[in-house]
């Protein structure tokens, strides 16, 4: 009978095993207003740890929204690989069930 003490952290990990983790994001459906007032439903990706609200510059051409020019030409996500910023629009968010609840 072996009686050694063998606690997990001294056990020799496999070599291919990695500290991995993973985060679950949310999607909502809410209903946009585009610049010519028309209501258009979109789905969106929730993120409450993130500092920016993006949107696709496909999106805002499929919406018809302007851009505009940004103060920043570069933003950095994950892995701190800069991205190129196309341009800032304004946009109205609202609720698909209670038209009282608005985000612009």
């Amino acid at each position: 009978l072996d009686r050694s003490d063998t606690r997990p952290r001294d056990r020799p990990r496999p070599r291919n095993s990695e500290n991995t983790s993973c985060v679950l994001l949310g999607t909502i459906q809410c209903s946009v207003r585009n610049d010519d007032g028309r209501l258009f439903t979109l789905r969106a990706l929730l993120d409450s740890g993130s500092q920016r609200d993006l949107i696709t510059t496909e999106c805002c051409k499929r919406l018809n929204l302007k851009l505009y020019e940004p103060q920043t030409k570069y933003i950095s996500g994950v892995g701190d690989i800069p991205n190129p910023i196309e341009g800032v629009t304004c946009l109205d968010i609202q609720s698909r069930f209670d038209e009282s609840v608005r985000l612009n």
